[in-house]
């Protein structure tokens, strides 16, 4: 987590890596900029948390014995930011599923915490219902409300279809579609989004086995109807660099306050198209610059603090980055 951007409104789970061989650890404690945001006295000691408000925070971690006596302490720095998205965001990854029967867990160097769910092919699809094998997302909600929910998918085959729980014993079958790369799509039945009714205290989001090798790394949760996650696809019909390796844009410095420099390997004078993208991928400027030569001087002083995804179109080509803003 350490020098991380977290949203205000994202919930993120906290787990310590530990060694306790003595079984000396009776609980772990953690604080907000000193407030005490929870604890857990069950291995791995982890706790869900919503940051609530912008800024920078210290997030300290206290492993406590029996005596209470303190055994050790670690700290990290975040920067807390607004996602520009009016509503609740909670957002989760597939680490945090609980999975059962075939579908299991893997590792993707392109999956958000290089983590996934699936179904191996060697099982197929399944078309009984309850599903036999599924991925359980649990949340606390402070009050009732609907809600839309998004994933992120990778899958190939020509079937990629999940069996959704909406509730009340009610089963749904969502095509995901194909997705070659990783791509949000949201939760649909018939074209149009499905609205999931949650409610005050502990819920629960299923998505059962259908089909084989269709891969999910992470999921949002949102009562803003509006919403869209912030993506790499913002952009269509231009072909994408990757962020990393050759041809990666550059920002700088990142953390910006009112001047952003921005370069690309290899740019001389070229037009170049610069974009800002709030992180729910509504545009908030974009700034032409004619023979840019090998670096463009942007500013930014005009900007809300908070995440950004910051795109340069040069020719064909677009290169994508984040970049924070702050104050």
């Amino acid at each position: 987590l350490d020098h991380q951007v977290v949203s205000t409104q994202t919930a993120r789970k906290i787990t310590i890596k530990t060694e306790d061989p003595g079984g000396s650890i009776a609980r772990v404690v953690y604080y907000s900029n000193g407030e005490k945001i929870g604890e857990s006295a069950k291995y791995p000691y982890h706790i869900n948390w919503i940051p609530g408000q912008a800024g920078p925070v210290r997030l300290e971690v206290q492993a406590v014995a029996r005596n209470n006596q303190v055994l050790s302490k670690d700290e990290v720095q975040l920067t807390i930011t607004e996602d520009n998205v009016q509503g609740l965001l909670l957002g989760f990854d597939a680490y945090d599923a609980t999975v059962k029967g075939v579908i299991e867990k893997g590792n993707d160097p392109g999956a958000n915490n290089n983590t996934f769910f699936h179904v191996a092919s060697i099982h197929g699809s399944n078309g009984d219902i309850p599903p036999p094998a599924a991925a359980t997302f649990h949340f606390r909600l402070n009050e009732s409300d609907d809600f839309v929910i998004w994933a992120r998918v990778k899958a190939s085959g020509e079937k990629n279809d999940y069996y959704i729980y909406k509730g009340g014993g009610e089963w749904f079958a969502w095509g995901a579609g194909e997705a070659q790369e990783w791509t949000w799509k949201q939760i649909t039945l018939n074209r149009k989004p499905v609205s999931f009714r949650f409610h005050e205290g502990i819920n629960t989001f299923i998505m059962g086995w259908k089909d084989a090798e269709v891969k999910i790394d992470r999921i949002y949760v949102t009562d803003n109807e509006t919403f869209t996650p912030a993506r790499r696809e913002l952009i269509t019909g231009i072909e994408e660099e990757e962020m990393e390796g050759a041809g990666r844009l550059k920002l700088y410095p990142n953390p910006a306050r009112e001047l952003v420099h921005g370069t690309v390997e290899g740019m001389r004078g070229e037009k170049v198209t610069v974009m800002f993208q709030s992180v729910n991928g509504r545009e908030v400027m974009r700034v032409e610059k004619e023979d840019a030569g090998n670096e463009v001087e942007i500013g930014v002083n005009h900007l809300t603090k908070g995440l950004y995804i910051v795109t340069f179109i040069i020719g064909e080509k677009a290169y994508h980055e984040r970049l924070i803003i702050t104050r």
